[in-house]
């Protein structure tokens, strides 16, 4: 028993580890659920009319702003929020907590403004971490323990267990939603901790009262955060009519007590109608022209298998706990019979939802921790082999999903993307590997700062984004520079090894030389594969290489006003050597300065694509070359050029090469 304690809390430790490591934010959704945080702890109100510029998501009713979503998620990181205001500004500067006063315009396909904020400040920047990490992380792992904690019950095989928890956690939705501050996640956790109760209950484990009185009381909660719950309020009725119909009643009065929240929440902003705060949604963001509407038989072949967004597509690990009902309906009919109706009115109720800035079927995530149990049924009967592979696959999707998502067209709910594995997360994940924002942030500019431009515009990412770092330059040698694409997998691995180095060590069973062989191996892989000795660098202002159509642009990158470049004199001598570079001014004819080394050395107007071919005489060591451009960068969104388009560009420049200089190229 004491060794099954430590293991579960390694589980939950794993998941959450990893879960917070790759966080981030993506879109309208999570300002929207923020907003409504923000408005409670900092206003002490529900409208959040203070941010309703900062998101699509929102609602107009009676002159004021509301977030359009169901307020549960919200009201969860309320305490969280409020905590770290306390933290925050009793024991920090209060200098870098205010907002930066640049607000960038952007537009939303039907032109209405909206703000970005480049510099929101240290304490809304880890805001925005911890109450992701402690909503849709914390509960995500929450319910990975759950779902190992309750196969126990189907199986004595320590092995299936494993398999089963590691197929929700890395395989399924669960992954991916747990990274973002949406409301799916806790919705599933509260349903499935109120069918953990209800389970235990009826087999013993259970068997006072108050627990069919607390079971309510989650999935109330549940219907707080996500209006699916109400499925699942009106399936565990009945489930209880099978084994104990005399607290039912309980139950029901747990479900109204748990709702409470979400009942106080509508009256007090909308005091006279029934309907409820989404149907007050501000068409003008979301609604242009109307477009034909999706067919329902459509509609239900995209959610299940459609490569847009298709559940069984992006993790076929879930079409084997089809067939697990079959085997699990002949000695546990009525759970088999639960999760099967979950299932299908669940996927009938939201197939028709547009999916909006997602990584795979959203809206069915009620019902995935639920499917587990079946799944395990399939596993007992099929060959592990094969349930491995499809395991693998599933986790391999998920990887891909760590790139910048890509939405859908808001009319029709069709991926943008006919198929977005193929045409754009996996040419990405080749190029740049699994993508950890908190990690790559603080490497780049020591702060901690999760959140995607909105709508990238088929720009991938519109942010500075850098592939190598420059750690130090060796005389005679070159820049000493860490490699960035897949550099992620290394911290969040040395974690894992640190939570299960006995498990580890056991099975391997290495003496102490072995083991010092195979650090020494391991430190010469990652030096081989992440350390790099570069004489051309890439410094600051570059902006990320653009990606269309599935292919990245290899040869060319926009730059902002001061674009720098790092050149390598390898000689202990001055080196002459002539750089040669396209360049093209953006919009308008430019002046290109080139200081090298701090010093000017030429000026160029710039329209149309041209080539240059600059003389330079670069000294010992390290070179800086910059690139500045006169007028300033523009923004396309401020030139009416594009909607969303955040960058601030001044010259697209590629196929840099230099003469006499190693023959390097940058592309």
């Amino acid at each position: 028993m004491h060794l099954m304690k430590k293991r579960e809390i390694k589980i939950f430790l794993t998941f959450f580890l990893i879960y917070s490591f790759f966080v981030q934010w993506t879109s309208w959704n999570e300002e929207s659920r923020f907003a409504l945080t923000r408005a409670i702890v900092d206003e002490k109100r529900f409208e959040i009319d203070s941010f309703y510029n900062q998101t699509g998501d929102r609602a107009v009713y009676n002159g004021h702003y509301y977030s359009v979503k169901f307020p549960g998620t919200s009201f969860l990181a309320t305490p969280i929020y409020k905590i770290w205001n306390l933290i925050y500004y009793n024991f920090f500067s209060l200098s870098s907590a205010n907002r930066g006063s640049e607000a960038l315009v952007y537009y939303t396909h039907t032109h209405v403004p909206l703000i970005y904020v480049p510099n929101p400040g240290t304490f809304l920047l880890i805001s925005m971490v911890l109450v992701t990490v402690f909503s849709s992380s914390l509960f995500s792992a929450l319910t990975v323990l759950l779902i190992y904690k309750i196969l126990r019950y189907f199986t004595k095989n320590e092995t299936h267990r494993l398999l089963i928890t590691l197929s929700f956690a890395l395989g399924s939705l669960a992954f991916p939603y747990a990274l973002v501050f949406l409301d799916h996640v806790p919705e599933a956790f509260f349903l499935f901790s109120a069918f953990y109760l209800l389970f235990k209950t009826k087999t013993g484990g259970l068997t006072q009262k108050k627990y069919f009185l607390l079971s309510g009381l989650l999935v109330g909660f549940g219907f707080v955060i996500r209006i699916t719950a109400l499925i699942p309020i009106l399936l565990f009725s009945v489930y209880i009519l099978f084994f104990d119909r005399r607290k039912l009643p309980l139950f029901v009065l747990g479900c109204i007590m748990g709702s409470l929240p979400f009942l106080i929440y509508h009256h007090s902003v909308i005091k006279d109608s029934i309907r409820f705060i989404f149907s007050y949604t501000d068409r003008p963001v979301w609604f242009g022209p109307d477009t034909p509407k999706m067919t329902f038989f459509n509609s239900y072949f995209m959610t299940l298998m459609h490569p847009s967004v298709g559940l069984f597509f992006f993790y076929p690990i879930l079409a084997l706990a089809i067939v697990g009902f079959f085997y699990m309906y002949k000695k546990y009919k009525a759970e088999a019979l639960i999760i099967l109706f979950l299932f299908i009115l669940i996927t009938f109720l939201v197939c028709n939802l547009n999916y909006g800035f997602s990584f795979g079927a959203r809206h069915l995530f009620t019902f995935i921790p639920f499917l587990m149990i079946p799944l395990l049924f399939t596993l007992k009967k099929i060959n592990i082999r094969i349930f491995q592979l499809f395991l693998i696959l599933s986790i391999f999707v998920n990887l891909l999903g760590l790139q910048f998502w890509e939405g859908t067209d808001p009319a029709t709910g069709y991926k943008i993307l006919k198929n977005p594995i193929f045409d754009h997360y996996i040419p990405l994940s080749l190029k740049n590997g699994p993508r950890s924002m908190i990690f790559e942030s603080l490497l780049f500019d020591s702060k901690i700062d999760i959140r995607n431009t909105p709508h990238s515009c088929g720009l991938t990412p519109p942010v500075l984004q850098k592939e190598v770092i420059s750690l130090f330059s060796l005389p005679s040698v070159g820049v000493i520079a860490l490699r960035i694409p897949f550099l992620s997998l290394v911290p969040i691995g040395v974690i894992m090894f640190l939570i299960w180095r006995k498990e580890i060590l056991r099975k391997i069973s290495l003496n102490f030389r072995q083991r010092l062989c195979i650090l020494f191996v391991l430190i010469l892989i990652f030096i081989l594969s992440f350390i790099r000795i570069e004489t051309f660098l890439y410094g600051d202002n570059w902006y990320a290489q653009e990606f269309h159509d599935g292919k990245i642009n290899e040869n060319e990158r926009w730059v902002s006003q001061n674009a720098t470049l790092i050149l390598f004199n390898k000689n202990r001598e001055i080196e002459k050597t002539n750089l040669i570079f396209e360049i093209e001014a953006f919009n308008r004819t430019r002046v290109l300065e080139l200081y090298l080394n701090g010093n000017l050395i030429s000026t160029h107007e710039i329209y149309n694509k041209k080539t240059i071919s600059q003389e330079m005489e670069l000294e010992p060591g390290e070179n800086v070359l910059k690139f500045h451009s006169v007028p300033s960068c523009d923004r396309p969104t401020e030139l009416g050029l594009a909607d969303c388009d955040l960058r601030c560009l001044s010259f697209r420049i590629g196929n840099i090469r230099a003469e006499d200089l190693d023959k390097y190229l940058i592309g």
